[in-house]
This record gives C-alpha cells, sequence and structure tokens, in this order.
C-alpha cells in the first residue's frame, strides 16, 4: 500500500499544479520514530507531507469521513492511518492509542493535527484552538516532537487546474521527551503553538 500511495502521491501533486519549497529535512529524527505535528489548511496536507517524507513509514490520524473517498480511502485503511470521529472522544482514545503503541513498538511514526481540523479561515486566525487531549496522549510515546508548519495549500482550491501553487513546507524544530516530560499536555499544547505561529507570521 505504501508503494502505491508513493506513485500515486506525484501524479496527484502533478494535477494540482504543486511546486514545492522544503526547508529543515535534518530536523527529521534518523534514528528514532517521532510524532510529526503540523498545521492543517487543506486536504492536500497530508499528500504533501507524505510525499515529503515518502521514506517514512508515516500515518497520519484523520476524520473518519475521509477513508469514505474512493481510492484514497482505501489507500489509507490499508497504511494503517488512525479513524478520528469528532463526536465521539472514546473513539478517538481507542484508535490513537493504537497509534501510540505502533510508535512505542518502533514500527511507524505518527502525523497529527492538534488543530483537530482544517483551518477553513487561515491566516484569520493564523492556527485554531488545538486539542490538548491529543497532547496527554504524545506524552505517552515518549518519542520527539518534530513541528511543522505548511502554507500555500488553502490556495489549492482556487483556480484549481489553471494556475501553479507554491507550497512551503517547513520542518521548525525538534522536542526531545526530556524537554516536554515535566511539562503538563496544557503547557506543551501551548508550546507547540507559540513555535507554530512564530514560524507561521514570519513567513506570512
Amino acid at each position: 500500500y505504501r508503494k502505491l500511495y508513493n506513485l500515486y502521491q506525484p501524479f496527484l501533486l502533478s494535477l494540482f499544479s504543486v511546486k514545492l519549497t522544503v526547508n529543515g529535512l535534518d530536523k527529521i529524527p534518523t534514528d528514532s520514530n517521532f510524532v510529526l505535528l503540523q498545521n492543517h489548511v487543506s486536504n492536500v496536507d497530508p499528500i504533501v507531507t507524505n510525499y515529503v517524507l515518502e521514506k517514512t513509514p508515516l500515518i497520519f490520524a484523520t476524520k473518519k469521513d475521509s477513508f469514505r473517498t474512493p481510492i484514497i480511502g482505501k489507500l489509507m485503511k490499508g497504511l494503517g492511518y488512525i479513524k478520528l470521529e469528532r463526536k465521539s472522544g472514546l473513539e478517538d482514545a481507542s484508535e490513537i492509542m493504537r497509534a501510540v503503541n505502533l510508535i512505542n513498538d518502533g514500527e511507524i511514526s505518527l502525523a497529527i493535527y492538534p488543530e483537530g481540523t482544517r483551518n477553513k479561515t487561515f491566516p484569520n486566525p493564523i492556527l485554531l484552538d488545538f486539542k490538548e487531549q491529543i497532547f496527554a496522549i504524545i506524552k505517552k510515546t515518549k518519542k520527539p516532537i518534530v513541528i511543522s508548519v505548511i502554507q500555500g495549500n488553502e490556495q489549492i482550491k482556487k483556480n484549481l487546474l489553471f494556475k501553479k501553487h507554491k507550497v512551503n513546507v517547513n520542518f521548525y524544530k525538534i522536542i526531545e521527551p526530556e524537554e516536554y516530560c515535566d511539562l503538563s499536555p496544557a503547557q506543551l499544547s501551548e508550546v507547540v503553538k507559540n513555535h507554530m505561529c512564530e514560524i507561521l507570521i514570519k513567513n506570512n
């Protein structure tokens, strides 16, 4: 499934006329799996990020409805993506704990959007409120956190097939487990949000 998805992604990015700029790949751990936290502005975000990190066994936590999308939904299921149901906190916890177990077993890295949904009015606000419970679960992994921001994807829906879309992916900072182990989920959420805001405001 991963090989098939990696073949499918360049076609989609070409279809959407995406011109990619990537910074900070040196922030991606090479000796450990990790949790990737990124802002969320478009349905294309996971395709772009997975394309950039195609050599990394990365799975995303995404809304359950996405699994109903033809072809892509089946690929996500085969890749082991995490299903989130906004109305069911217990179901979400169960699914994310499945990902935590996979991470702790060293099998995959996990990408999560701490806003919990797309920011359809980006850049006003520049970030939605973070879901604090996500950070309680992240702390259980005791894995490095990679903070990333993506910009430009929000323009793809405009002039979809008739305009080049410049998309920037920035892997901005890594937070090691020893740096966040004594922080509460609320404190860790604030730290991550401040870092994301800093780079988004700088590049906006």
